[in-house]
């Protein structure tokens, strides 16, 4: 098998990108738009990915599973809406240019989130998704690019997408300082106009400028967020993977030489032996493992130096699986208001009350113990509502899953 055919078996695995793809078909999309430019398609079946595309309804899910619902305006103000937020109120920001932000909003949408997983597998990315409702005739917040790529689901009402000339070539967090003064508009000019109708799907790549407006109807879109990892994120878990191995990366900079620069001709050459050891002795496997237990899926095997890689289904049911404690984690469960947080490390995973009693079991389980996932008292929650907060608590590294009780 050639390389062109090798690289047609993978495409045709990705389900996720080929149905973001839509019309426009997922190979196209790779050879010709990623990182390069804009790409605009439509999509079947988009209001399957929220439960319900009424704004209250929405904002009243978001808040009871813990998460802050935000009010943002073009001139950068923004307020946070309070969990008992009247209607009346959110309609006033709506119709005061407010847009209505829910952060993550692929945690408490099953099917949202189903996608979100199978991209973060195919893209090998970082992938989280938000909602945004603004009101008729209303311009978005500044005009501004992302640091990540953005695939945009028009779900109801229509929003007109202006994309700015000269992009910023792969920015990303690291590299802001370098390029603030690339990441200012400046004197960018519209090159093309976009309107997105429900079924459309806009792809903008990062560094790309853009501003939105609505036109005379309400608009709500997801924005699915790629963050894709480059060679440097995989050169660092190079470099911590050999400190961990090779003594000589752990030894210490000599005296004076961050003070007064001393010794630098001794630092050069020794930065140079110790990569060129690296280069020479790199193995790949314990790197790929880190960046995949960031992306959540630990299980997932690196595309594909064989052709034949299955990518894992992600619309299995759970309750046949067993899940497992991660061993240095430990977790307890807190409550406030209506909401229950699984807490662990720096982190904490806030849900609708009723998954308290699931939680506590969770955290209650011995680090070595793997349990059959419908074995664990559910109390009040469904099976979807547990299937979700498993699938986020796995994406966040305090679970992982197994097929069978080994």
């Amino acid at each position: 098998m050639d390389r062109t055919d090798a690289s047609r078996a993978i495409y045709a695995s990705y389900t996720a990108l080929a149905w973001l793809c839509g019309e426009g078909g997922c190979e196209t999309f790779l050879s010709e738009y990623r990182h390069k430019r804009w790409f605009l398609t439509s999509v079947k079946h988009r209001s399957a990915l929220l439960d319900s595309n009424n704004i209250e309804t929405l904002v009243s899910t978001h808040q009871a599973w813990g998460s802050p619902v935000f009010a943002a305006k073009r001139s950068n103000q923004s307020v946070t809406l309070e969990p008992a937020t009247a209607s009346d109120t959110l309609h006033q920001h709506i119709r005061d240019g407010f847009t209505i932000v829910l952060k993550e909003v692929d945690r408490e949408h099953a099917k949202l989130r189903d996608l979100c997983c199978q991209l973060a597998v195919e893209l090998g990315a970082r992938v989280k998704a938000n909602a945004y409702y603004t009101g008729a005739e209303t311009t978005g917040v500044q005009p501004h690019c992302d640091y990540h790529d953005v695939f945009i689901i028009q779900l109801a009402g229509k929003k007109s997408w202006d994309i700015f000339e000269d992009p910023v070539d792969h920015p990303d967090v690291g590299s802001r300082s370098l390029l603030e003064d690339r990441l200012s508009l400046g004197g960018r000019r519209i090159e093309d106009t976009v309107t997105l109708e429900p079924g459309n799907v806009l792809y903008v790549p990062r560094g790309h400028f853009h501003q939105t407006k609505t036109l005379d109807e309400a608009s709500l879109h997801i924005t699915v967020g790629c963050d894709e990892y480059c060679y440097h994120h995989l050169l660092c878990e190079l470099v911590e993977s050999a400190a961990r191995t090779n003594i000589e990366f752990r030894r210490t900079l000599p005296v004076g030489f961050l003070s007064l620069g001393l010794d630098d001709q001794q630092v050069r050459e020794t930065l140079h032996e110790l990569l060129r050891d690296l280069i020479a002795d790199s193995d790949l496997t314990a790197p790929v493992r880190a960046l995949q237990a960031h992306i959540g899926r630990k299980g997932l095997e690196a595309t594909s130096r064989n052709s034949e890689t299955q990518n894992p289904r992600l619309d299995i049911a759970l309750e046949d699986r067993h899940v497992a404690r991660t061993s240095a984690l430990m977790g307890f469960v807190i409550r406030r208001d209506r909401s229950a947080g699984l807490r662990f490390g720096d982190e904490t995973l806030w849900a609708p009350a009723k998954a308290a009693l699931f939680m506590r079991h969770l955290c209650t389980m011995e680090s070595a113990e793997s349990r059959l996932i419908r074995s664990i008292p559910r109390g009040d929650l469904n099976a979807r509502e547990r299937d979700s907060l498993v699938n986020e608590l796995v994406s966040m590294g305090f679970l992982s899953l197994h097929s069978d009780a080994t």
